[in-house]
């Protein structure tokens, strides 16, 4: 009985005291469709950061501690459409990654651009990470991108029967 009337007050003042608590939403922004994709990034210099693209364009967005939106700045890559399949934040340089089939050299290449976290490009040409032969298209299956927990090495996976193909490395990853 103890019991029961101890679990009946501590329900009633949780619910009084989580009644009487106000939420500071921030400001109310219309920033992309439910058909956009996200990709968070995470924190830096007090700001949040998350890439947004819906297929043909990208953007950095930017929201500060208030929960605003700061800025929604677009990411030129050089390529006709924005793709990204990984992004990382490290060291306020935003890192994304994206991979290709090359029909003539029958090879899936993990390319990689970067920016800062003011979308200004660094460099003009995506940097080749990686080379998987593959046979054909059909055999590439999604990669999978793994950081490592001090964020000095990236792990590219995907199933695929490595033990007949070969795989090279950059030397720049």
């Amino acid at each position: 009985m103890k019991k029961t009337l101890l679990l009946c007050a501590a329900v009633i003042c949780s619910i009084w005291y989580a009644g009487a608590q106000e939420v500071d939403w921030g400001t109310s922004n219309e920033s992309g469709s439910s058909k956009d994709a996200y990709i968070p990034l995470g924190f830096s210099n007090g700001n949040y950061y998350c890439i947004q693209f819906d297929g043909d364009d990208g953007y950095l967005i930017t929201v500060d501690k208030s929960y605003n939106i700061k800025s929604k700045l677009a990411l030129i890559t050089g390529a006709k459409k924005f793709e990204a399949e990984a992004a990382y934040l490290i060291n306020d340089k935003i890192y994304i990654f994206n991979s290709e089939y090359e029909n003539k050299d029958k090879a899936v290449y993990v390319q990689a651009t970067t920016f800062t976290t003011a979308a200004k490009a660094v460099g003009t040409k995506l940097k080749r990470v990686m080379t998987i032969d593959v046979e054909k298209n059909g055999e590439v299956e999604s990669l999978v991108y793994a950081l490592s927990a001090d964020s000095s090495m990236l792990a590219v996976m995907m199933d695929h029967d490595v033990a007949k193909k070969t795989m090279q490395r950059s030397p720049w990853v």
